[in-house]
Order: structure tokens, then sequence, then C-alpha cells
């Protein structure tokens, strides 16, 4: 008899190791990768409270900015942990992570925009303009480098999303008239990403 019940006893503890891992700790979420594939440019029009798309591609130049679009897509995935005994479902929750997460591949190391046109004296066609603009994001300006410095987002079980950055010139084009830029996109594999925009006229 002692025999059986040690047998048991045995038998037993990884499924109360389990039941007690499952009710204290959270599970491991499922681990997903995206990729940073396509690059679309958009004009923006900030003369009013909020920048938005210009429909007729013509801005004022003291208003005018750039959307920065970067799709994404989903590449491989890497499962977490789950219990053998006990569905991850019947576990208390403890204010756990989200159970299915998109985490980056690869990431955004540099961003130029480049002026197609003379732009002013000091930045004739060909120029990198990039330190013109501005990053605007929840009501906050932050220059390049800053947003270089910020952790590339993850996304949850809604999916991955396209990436969106509001360039806003800060100095605007010595004159009026018509404009094409280029934005270019460093990615921390080595590919960039690049394109250029439709004309723009500068008012």
């Amino acid at each position: 008899m002692t025999k059986i019940k040690k047998i048991l006893i045995l038998l037993l503890v990884p499924l109360f190791a389990d039941i007690f891992t499952s009710c204290c700790n959270c599970e491991d979420p499922e681990l997903l990768l995206y990729t940073n594939t396509t690059l679309e440019l958009q004009h923006l029009n900030n003369s009013g409270q909020s920048a938005i798309v210009a429909p007729e591609n013509k801005v004022l130049k003291e208003a005018y900015g750039l959307r920065i679009r970067i799709g994404c897509e989903t590449t491989a995935c890497n499962r977490g942990r789950t219990s053998f005994f006990i569905n991850p479902a019947y576990a208390f929750s403890c204010g756990c992570e989200a159970p299915i997460q998109y985490h980056p591949k690869d990431s955004v190391t540099g961003l130029k925009v480049i002026t197609l046109n003379d732009f002013d004296a000091l930045h004739p066609a060909g120029s990198d303009i990039t330190a013109r603009f501005k990053m605007f994001s929840g009501y906050v300006f932050t220059d390049l480098a800053g947003y270089l410095e910020s952790k590339p987002p993850v996304f949850n079980a809604h999916g991955v999303k396209n990436i969106v950055l509001d360039a806003l010139l800060m100095e605007p084009a010595a004159q009026t008239g018509n404009h094409r830029f280029r934005v270019e996109v460093d990615l921390s594999d080595g590919r960039v990403l690049e394109t250029e925009t439709s004309m723009v006229e500068l008012l």
C-alpha cells in the first residue's frame, strides 16, 4: 500500500504544481514576428486643429506635412508554453500580458526626407531636409533622433497594423510652387524602403 501511495503522489505532484502555477502565474504569451515591408507617402495639411490628408495636393507651405506609412506583415511565430494539464483559459486572471503578441523582426534605424526640387538657397534638389521636419504623435513633437530611440511597437491579438508617422514641416520652403520628396527608411536587417511622393503644390 505504501508503494502505491508513493506512486500516486509522484503522479499527482506535476498536476498540483501545474494548477498552482496556472493560478498564480501567467501563461507565456504566443509570440509572433512581423516585418516592415512597404512604404507609402501622403501629403498632409496641418492648417487646422489636426493634420489631415491633403485632398487636392495643394497645401500652404507653412502647413505642410508628410504621412509616412510603413506596411507590416506577419512572418513567423514562436508559441509560448501550454500547460499539459490545465487549459490557460481556466487560469485566474493576474494582470497577465496579452495572450498573443506580435514583436518586430526588424526595426527602423534611419529615416531621410530628400527634396527633389530646389527647397531654399541652402537645399537644392537632392538635398537631405530631414532636419526641417518634426515627428508628431499624441500632441508631442520629437525630432528624428528621438523617434529612433523609441521602441518599435508590439501589437496584440487584434493583429499587425501599419506604422504611421506624421512628419510636419517646421521650416517651410523658400518659394511656393510644385515640390516632390523622397523618403528613405533604413531597417535593422540592412534593407532600405524608399518611395517618392506625388507632386504637391505649396501655396
